[in-house]
């Protein structure tokens, strides 16, 4: 599993700048006028522009770390008793599973859970998780959960990740037209690169332009420490100095990375990482997390509509940003150029 993940992962990073195979059209999956509203900005793009997407149910449906988490848990590579001791921030209920931990941390607040369900991952090589990843995207069962709700255990199932194909095709035509594609995402930036960056999922993202939740990095035979982002950083990432076969052989610890990329962070990740004064052109999200970015979109602000509450609440958000400008003598404009599907319009499945 392992091989076959570095000879793929080595694949792609010698060729970054190759593209899917062409489709018979360009955005054959969506409908007629979202089609039409990204040919009009496509068409006006700037030389040197970008674009930014969230991933979890944005690029695909469902979340890839909660359906990891009680997938691993289940196969007996994760449990509380091996958890970490420093992500225990209040007690383990009796027969409390990891995820109904986590969702109980969510329901304290954002801030508790998003950092915790990329740092529970930590204890295992990147080559470990990849292989659970893998198996993971492979499954075509759902994945049984146990929570509590109401003060009672109840049971549930979550799915993985299924790629929509609407968005494969349109971060291939962003790219045919010399957008550059980049993925500031809530979740761990491991994880996450391990989708976006594998040839096998044919979405063709270059390893450095995924952002995400960073975790410090150790060495299992040296001790030393390091990030992606640090050997982005340094020009050394996925090279000869710092090869695919050592970077998967480095253990995941609990120690968090900053700028934290949910919420404003998502911000912090663009300005840091990808551009620190020109706007994406174009911004894609589905999530309160996103709204930060998507309200930086120079060109075109894609929401993908998953729940009526969190866009009742973007248009709140809106609203306000807009009177907020007016008020303060800016241009206005948080409540134009927005573009809203609903994720079976994206094509989930095939």
């Amino acid at each position: 599993m392992k091989a076959r993940f570095l000879s793929g992962f080595l694949g792609a990073v010698a060729a970054l700048t190759a593209t899917a195979s062409a489709a018979k059209e360009p955005l054959a999956h969506w409908p007629d006028e979202a089609r039409a509203t990204i040919e009009s900005v496509l068409a006006d793009a700037p030389e040197g522009s970008f674009a930014v997407f969230d991933a979890d149910n944005t690029i695909w449906q469902n979340d890839l770390e909660e359906s990891l988490l009680p997938f691993m848990e289940a196969r007996g590579k994760l449990s509380p008793e091996t958890l970490d001791p420093s992500l225990k921030p209040i007690p383990f209920h009796k027969g409390e599973t990891l995820y109904g931990y986590y969702l109980r941390l969510c329901a304290i607040d954002d801030n508790l859970c998003y950092p915790w369900i990329a740092q529970v991952f930590s204890g295992h090589t990147l080559g470990e998780l990849k292989g659970e990843v893998d198996a993971l995207m492979a499954r075509t069962a759902p994945i049984p959960v146990r929570y509590e709700e109401n003060g009672k255990v109840v049971s549930g199932t979550v799915e993985r990740p299924h790629i929509f194909e609407a968005q494969r095709e349109l971060l291939d035509e962003l790219r045919a037209r010399g957008v550059h594609v980049y993925v500031v995402t809530a979740a761990s930036e491991e994880l996450a690169r391990m989708v976006l960056s594998d040839p096998l999922y044919g979405l063709n993202l270059a390893p450095q332009d995924i952002v995400g939740v960073t975790m410090v990095l150790r060495d299992p035979e040296s001790g030393a420490l390091t990030t992606a982002r640090s050997q982005v950083a340094r020009g050394h990432f996925l090279d000869a100095d710092y090869p695919a076969e050592k970077h998967m052989g480095m253990e995941m610890t609990s120690t968090l990375w900053a700028p934290n990329t949910w919420y404003q962070g998502k911000v912090a990740g663009i300005r840091t990482y990808i551009d620190a004064v020109n706007r994406p052109l174009l911004v894609a999200g589905d999530s309160p997390s996103d709204r930060a970015m998507l309200f930086e979109a120079s060109g075109l602000r894609l929401w993908i509509d998953r729940s009526a509450a969190k866009t009742a609440a973007l248009e709140e958000a809106k609203a306000a940003r807009a009177k907020a400008q007016s008020e303060s003598g800016q241009r206005v404009d948080a409540d134009t150029n927005w573009l809203h599907l609903r994720q079976e319009q994206l094509a989930p499945r095939p």
